[in-house]
């Protein structure tokens, strides 16, 4: 929580035209529970089946950027449906998102400028985005 994955995946989708998508949100929407709610009412293994296969059904839809919690890159079944789903690139913040956001980093460059492109070698067509 307050990683900016919101603020940072909305200004992605809009700037690529796409649909954003909180993948939490979903969640809780689904269940009308909180995520904090649904750990201590069914423990981790139990949400992170919810959340695979949430994140499965999500990657159908053409077009979006999708937004997820810290522990779903964690869960080895979901890291490797991520990095070996066509198409997909995952959008990983290794700076804190107010200052890739700060007006004097959008001023000083580009907003395609921020990402550095990795291949990761078991997907061949499938690139990470690291942003800087």
């Amino acid at each position: 929580m307050g990683a900016g994955k919101t603020t940072v995946g909305r200004m992605l989708a809009k700037r690529l035209a796409w649909r954003f998508i909180d993948a939490d949100t979903e969640i809780e929407t689904a269940t009308g529970s909180t995520i904090a709610q649904l750990f201590l009412e069914h423990g981790e293994p139990w949400f992170r089946q919810l959340e695979h296969e949430t994140i499965r059904q999500l990657l159908t839809a053409p077009s979006i950027v999708l937004a997820l919690g810290g522990g779903a890159i964690e869960d080895d079944r979901t890291r490797s449906l991520l990095l070996c789903s066509e198409g997909t690139q995952l959008v990983h913040p290794i700076s804190p998102w107010w200052s890739i956001l700060s007006p004097q980093a959008l001023s000083s460059s580009p907003f395609w400028k921020i990402f550095v492109f990795d291949t990761f070698p078991q997907c061949e067509s499938i690139q990470v985005v690291r942003l800087l």
